[in-house]
């Protein structure tokens, strides 16, 4: 099984439609860092090489790139308004932060 190159991707897939099932149940829940938990343990108790795991977890990374890069374009056609609220800006991140803390 672990022979597969989609094998790291169907790992980190699974681990994060779980973490997104988790997260209906207990909101507090991100799904992406119980998709990481998930993979963690997967790679630690079936002794699976990184290597092994990234080989196929690689093509979310290569999908997520370019992903980021469009979500990045309107935030840049629109960096007159947020220069012009930075002061707002600022506070709601820094609120994001603090609640997540907490």
């Amino acid at each position: 099984m672990t022979d597969s190159i989609f094998f790291g991707a169907v790992i980190s897939v699974v681990g994060y439609l779980i973490g997104i099932f988790l997260r209906k149940k207990i909101s507090v829940l991100n799904p992406l860092l119980v998709s990481i938990i998930f993979v963690i343990a997967v790679i630690k108790i079936f002794h699976i090489d990184y290597e092994t795991y990234n080989s196929g977890a690689k093509y979310i990374s290569y999908l997520l790139t370019p992903a980021t890069v469009c979500l990045a374009i309107p935030l840049y056609r629109q960096i007159s308004v947020l220069k012009e609220h930075a002061k707002e800006v600022f506070i709601g991140i820094l609120a994001g932060v603090l609640a997540s803390m907490g």
